[in-house]
């Protein structure tokens, strides 16, 4: 019995990764198959901390913002209280920064009244912290209050005011409301472009945000476009070797990465590394995130040694400067347990994840966005391992967060549909399948657009449910109307495009139509071996699907050399355990077992 591997029903995982580190954001989405993306927000509050330095300095506050003192023996100074929760915010001990803020605003607003520039000031930094803490609609609500008291102190030209905006945006961003955040980080730049000029380091930050939001919208085009200007003007204003040059380096490696072109991708985080470790050091958190970035890339090219060195090469600096509980440590864990994932190491998987879980439930909580991402990652190895029930409960458990954080129509919460799907799908109940696969495609639909690379991600899964029901012509449809998205996005030599080609070639096979199926597979495997080369799992998963069809009309030799060059790249890349790898070993024992028999049969 020959076996072919399939490459549909995708688990959508929310990996992160350390991105952008300086006055602003840049993030990448959850993504397909074994593309996968992430995001950080250091950046946006490194945004943050930096202007609130800046306001307790034009507050006439010249200390120290990060010395412990004990500055409480001034209780009508709102600026003492206000420093206070800077410094528990500064050390991630957000209910205390909360309180300190409030304790702030309040005498702030007996003292100068409600419309007041440090009265603005204060709403954001504690904003701030319900957006660090993932409560989404809370931030926008106080971001909303420091904005309307800016306009109400006709402070609306001021780069505190712009500032506002900027963060306001990024929630949205988070969101998944991009029409909003494009809106309000257009009008950051509006009082940026006036107040400071279009070739001012806080201009291009903003760019590079407005670059982020069609990076997460997918239109990864008009993303490097905008961080081309940004870029412009921080290789001009700042020079060619300073960290937030090195940091649109990156952000426009992250997007040559999901383009699938990993070698523009390594040049471009390459060049960033070079400043950091110049510039920052070797042991500073933005090297750190550097190294992480490139350990990304070689993930998604299946080197999954090099992988893992760069992440413990990130993870040791990590830990060392920030400590064994910060949020940036869990993030790394993450990525960790995700290369293991894909090597079919699912207990080493499963601990790194657990590592991430522990540190994310103790310093975010237990609701928190990120929490959730790793429920999610958690339910993914479980499912790979086929404990379904298992699997069910930890995107059960995801998708309590994302309800209530982000509510029912954002990319999270569709995402955690389409994992459930998933599960329904490989336990063969298909109808439960669909159900959820619609629910996912409905909102990304609304929220993304019919043209979005994770909007093709579920027409692809909903055409594996009908694959595996033996309809054939309804799957051809669906796998269709993904590919007129991945073509149009993404073009014709992306893994993706790849991925859908093999799934098409896929149906192919299953009405016997080996032609058409040879000759689809053969698409794939060009770009994969172009693209991905040939020693990733893809090309080696396309080498065995090719092998199947040779097996099955009767080709044994053909298909032995096809079955061999998948089990040489499994074997490497996986290891001789993992599931592809016994699969294939078995594919070359069946072919054994039938030339054996053609040549008894013969004799």
């Amino acid at each position: 019995m020959t076996i072919l591997i399939q490459i549909g029903a995708f688990i959508e995982e929310n990996w992160k990764i350390l991105i952008q580190i300086g006055t602003s954001i840049i993030g990448a989405i959850g993504f397909i198959g074994v593309i996968i993306a992430i995001i950080n927000n250091s950046g946006s509050i490194r945004e943050r901390r930096q202007r609130r330095k800046k306001d307790s300095e034009r507050s006439g506050d010249t200390n120290d913002p990060n010395e412990q003192k004990p500055v409480l023996i001034h209780p009508t100074s709102p600026s003492h209280y206000y420093k206070v929760g800077l410094n528990y915010l500064e050390q991630l001990k957000y209910a205390d920064a909360q309180k300190y803020f409030q304790y702030a605003l309040k005498k702030q607003v007996q003292a100068t009244g409600e419309n007041h520039p440090d009265t603005a000031k204060i709403l954001n930094s504690l904003a701030s912290v319900y957006d660090d803490m993932g409560e989404y609609d809370k931030a926008i609500k106080y971001y909303n209050h420091a904005i309307a008291a800016s306009e109400d102190a006709q402070d609306k030209n001021s780069a505190a005011y712009a500032t506002f905006c900027n963060n306001l945006a990024l929630v949205y961003l988070k969101q998944g409301h991009y029409v909003k955040a494009q809106e309000w980080l257009h009008k950051s730049l509006a009082v940026k472009e006036k107040l400071l000029g279009a070739e001012h380091p806080d201009t291009a930050a903003t760019y590079n945000n407005i670059a982020g939001v069609y990076y997460k919208q997918g239109d990864y085009d008009k993303a490097l476009e905008w961080h081309q200007k940004s870029l412009k003007i921080k290789e001009k204003v700042l020079g060619k070797e300073h960290p937030s040059t090195a940091a649109t380096y990156n952000n426009m490696g992250e997007v040559y990465r999901e383009k699938g072109d990993s070698k523009q991708a390594l040049e471009w985080h390459r060049k960033s590394l070079k400043i950091k470790e110049k510039v920052l050091g070797k042991e500073h958190p933005d090297t750190a995130a550097t190294y992480n970035n490139i350990a990304g890339v070689y993930k998604n090219q299946g080197d999954y040694d090099e992988a893992q060195k760069w992440y413990r090469k990130s993870l040791d600096i990590i830990e060392k400067v920030l400590g064994t509980e910060h949020p940036l440590t869990a993030t790394t864990y993450n990525n960790i347990a995700s290369v293991y994932d894909d090597q079919g190491k699912y207990a080493e998987a499963l601990e790194e994840y657990e590592k991430a879980l522990a540190i994310r439930e103790k310093v975010l909580g237990k609701e928190h966005p990120d929490t959730a991402t790793t429920y999610n990652n958690i339910a993914s190895v479980y499912d790979d391992q086929g404990k379904y029930a298992e699997a069910l409960e930890w995107f059960q458990k995801a998708l309590a967060i994302r309800e209530k954080v982000h509510g029912i129509e954002h990319p999270s919460t569709a995402t955690t549909y389409n994992n459930i799907a998933g599960v329904y799908d490989n336990l063969g109940k298909y109808d439960e399948a669909l159900e959820w696969y619609q629910k996912s495609l409905k909102i990304k639909e609304k929220v993304l657009g019919k043209e979005h690379p994770n909007t093709a991600t579920t027409y692809n899964n909903i055409a594996g449910v009908y694959r595996a029901q033996g309809d054939y012509d309804k799957a051809l449809e669906w796998y269709q109307k993904a590919l007129d998205i991945i073509e149009k996005v993404l073009g014709t030599e992306h893994p993706l495009t790849a991925t859908t080609y093999n799934n098409i070639a896929g149906v192919y096979y299953k009405q016997g139509d080996y032609d058409k199926a040879l000759e689809w597979f053969q698409k794939a495997l060009a770009i994969s071996e172009k693209v991905l080369g040939k020693e990733h799992p893809l090309t080696a998963t396309t080498y065995n699907n090719i092998a199947s069809v040779y097996d099955d009309q009767g080709k044994y030799a053909e298909a032995l050399e096809e079955y061999e060059k998948a089990l040489r790249i499994f074997e490497k890349a996986h290891g001789p355990n993992h599931p592809h790898t016994q699969l294939v070993r078995r594919n070359i024992v069946f072919v054994h077992e039938k030339m054996g028999n053609a040549a008894g049969g013969s004799g």
